[in-house]
């Protein structure tokens, strides 16, 4: 069992594919190929906390695909979550010789549309600094997690004072100005 070259790095980003290569041998190592129903490769998320019910530790089965010659299969997966993610390919119940494959998930760049900015528990006050936090996620909601991404902001109205951004390294920003005039 093998995995492609995000694989055996053992880290990708979000929404990069990966790809599982499994090659059946007999026990004079001839390439055979796998009884119908026998060759199962499943997928384990354990670091997940989220809400999604078919993610949560369970094993999710991912397809695989006999490929060109005898005894050559693949399985091609798509992470969104970050996190640990835990390939495992049986045949008969039994892992094959390189299973499971571990492969760790990092935040993608940051995307405004899945992003958030907070407002200030306290509402702002006149002549007196109102600081928001701006927490930046990637394209499937994944909180980016460092920092060094370009974040602007800029308070609009006649009274409005000079925004400045404050990067917190973490994914975390801080917007600050001070208004004038409510």
């Amino acid at each position: 069992l093998e995995g492609d070259e995000a694989a055996q790095q053992g880290s990708l980003v979000a929404g990069e594919r990966f790809t599982v290569k499994a090659q059946l041998r007999d026990q004079y190592n001839n390439a055979t190929d796998a009884p119908s129903g026998s060759l199962i490769a499943t997928l384990e998320c354990p670091d997940f906390e989220g809400s999604e019910d078919v993610m949560r530790r369970e094993h999710i089965e991912l397809p695989l695909k006999q490929k060109g010659g005898m005894g050559e299969y693949e399985a091609v997966y798509d992470p969104h979550i970050r996190g640990l993610h835990v390939v495992r390919v049986k045949l008969n119940g039994v892992e094959i010789g390189g299973s499971p494959v571990q492969v760790t998930c990092t935040p993608g760049p940051p995307v405004a549309s899945k992003s958030r900015l907070l407002h200030p528990a306290v509402p702002p006050v006149t002549h007196t600094p109102c600081t928001m936090r701006i927490e930046l996620h990637d394209r499937f909601g994944n909180p980016v997690g460092k920092g060094g991404a370009k974040v602007d902001g800029r308070a609009m109205g006649a009274a409005a004072g000079q925004c400045t951004v404050e990067d917190h390294q973490d994914g975390n920003y801080s917007l600050s100005f001070t208004a004038n005039a409510i």
